[in-house]
C-alpha cells in the first residue's frame, strides 16, 4: 500500500499587504494537464491582475513554477517550497496579485507569496491518499476468519465479501481461557492418556443439529463425540444414525432466537455500564467466575465483607427454550 498527502478540497484565502491584494488558491489535481487548465482559468478570470504566479507538483510527474513577471525567485519558488514543506502531491497553487502602488522589495515579495500559498493550503486542508492493490481471494468458508486476520495483519481491509451459498451457523463452542493440561499418574498407559487428553480437549457449547455439519467438525463421528458435545446412536432396524437426546444441538430457528436474545442482553449490559453500574456481581455455579478474572484484586469483591454471589439456576434445556419462546422480548429466569 502506497500513501501520500493531497489537498482535501479547493481552498481560497486572501490578504492585503501594503495596498497590494493577494488571492491564494489551491486545487487537488491528478495530471499536469489539469494543473495547467486551472492556471489558465485563473489567468482568464483575473486578466486585469498584475501577476498570476503559480506552482504545481504532480506525483511521479512534473514539478513546475512561474514568477509571472515578478523578480526571479520571489514568487513561484517560495510557493513551490510551501507545497513541498507541506508534503503535498498532485496539487496546484495560484497566487494572484493586484498591485497597490507600493513596492514590496524582494524580501517582501517572498514573504507575501509564501503567505498566499500557505493560507490557501490551510483553507484546502490535507488528506492522506492511499493507493491500494485490490485482490480477489477465494477461500473456503472455514478459512474466512483467518483470511480477515491475515489481511488486517498486513494493513489490508476486506472491501467486499461474497458468499457462494447461504451461510448457516455451525455452532458455538466455549474455549477455556487457559490451556488445560491432563493430570495423569506416572504409570498411566497410552489409552488412559488418550482418554484424559480427549476429555481435556472436549468442548461444551451448542451446535447445529445438521448431521453433515457435525460430521465435518469431527470426522468419523460415532457414539459420544471426542471433541464436540454430541452423541450419535443408531436405532435397531435403522441404517441412518441419529442424535441422542443428550446432544447439545439446536435447529436454525432456535439459533436465531438465541442470537437475538444474546444481542439484547449485551446491549443491556453496555447501557448499564454507560450509566455507571459497575457493581461486582459475579455469578457462580460450582466455581466462581472470580477464578479467571485478571482484576480480582482491584474489584475488592469480598464475601466475608457482605458481598453476595449471584447463583445461576440449573435450568433444563427444554425449560430454557420454553422460556425463550418465539418472542424477542422474552426473558429467561437465571
Amino acid at each position: 500500500m502506497d500513501e501520500y498527502l493531497i489537498p482535501t478540497q479547493f481552498g481560497e484565502a486572501e490578504f492585503v499587504e501594503k495596498k497590494s491584494r493577494f488571492i491564494g488558491r489551491v486545487w487537488p489535481v491528478d495530471t499536469e494537464e489539469e494543473a495547467l487548465a486551472k492556471i489558465q482559468e485563473m489567468k482568464k478570470k483575473h486578466y486585469d491582475a498584475t501577476h498570476n504566479c503559480w506552482a504545481y507538483i504532480i506525483r511521479d510527474g512534473a514539478v513546475r513554477f512561474s514568477d509571472d513577471g515578478e523578480p526571479g525567485g520571489t514568487a513561484g519558488m517560495p510557493m513551490l517550497q510551501v507545497l513541498q514543506r507541506e508534503c503535498l502531491f498532485n496539487v496546484v497553487c495560484v497566487v494572484t496579485r493586484y498591485f497597490g502602488g507600493i513596492l514590496l522589495g524582494a524580501g517582501g515579495l517572498v514573504r507575501a507569496y509564501t503567505k498566499g500559498a500557505k493560507i490557501a493550503v490551510d483553507a484546502a486542508g490535507k488528506s492522506m491518499k492511499r493507493v491500494w492493490t485490490a485482490l480477489y481471494v477465494p477461500c473456503p468458508f472455514p478459512f474466512y476468519e483467518r483470511v480477515k486476520l491475515e489481511a488486517a495483519a498486513f494493513g489490508g481491509i476486506l472491501r467486499k465479501t461474497d458468499f457462494g451459498a447461504e451461510v448457516e451457523p455451525a455452532g458455538v463452542l466455549y474455549v477455556p481461557v487457559r490451556d488445560e493440561l491432563p493430570d495423569a499418574a506416572r504409570d498411566t498407559d497410552e489409552e488412559g492418556l488418550r482418554i484424559l487428553r480427549d476429555k481435556a480437549l472436549r468442548r461444551s457449547g451448542l451446535l447445529s443439529d445438521d448431521m453433515s455439519l457435525l460430521e465435518a467438525m469431527e470426522h468419523g463421528l460415532e457414539g459420544d463425540g471426542r471433541f464436540i458435545p454430541v452423541s450419535i446412536k443408531t436405532r435397531k432396524g435403522e441404517d441412518e444414525p441419529t442424535l441422542a437426546a443428550k446432544s447439545a444441538v439446536a435447529d436454525l430457528a432456535k439459533f436465531g432466537r438465541l442470537a437475538r436474545y444474546t444481542q439484547k442482553k449485551l446491549l443491556e449490559m453496555g447501557q448499564a455500564l454507560r450509566n455507571g453500574s459497575i457493581e461486582a456481581d459475579p455469578r457462580k455455579t460450582d466455581r466462581s467466575y472470580c477464578e479467571w478474572c485478571d482484576f480480582r484484586a482491584a474489584c475488592r469483591f469480598d464475601e466475608t465483607a457482605g458481598d453476595k454471589m449471584r447463583w445461576l439456576k440449573n435450568i433444563k434445556d427444554k425449560e430454557f427454550w420454553e422460556q425463550l419462546g418465539g418472542d424477542d422480548n422474552a426473558e429467561v429466569d437465571t
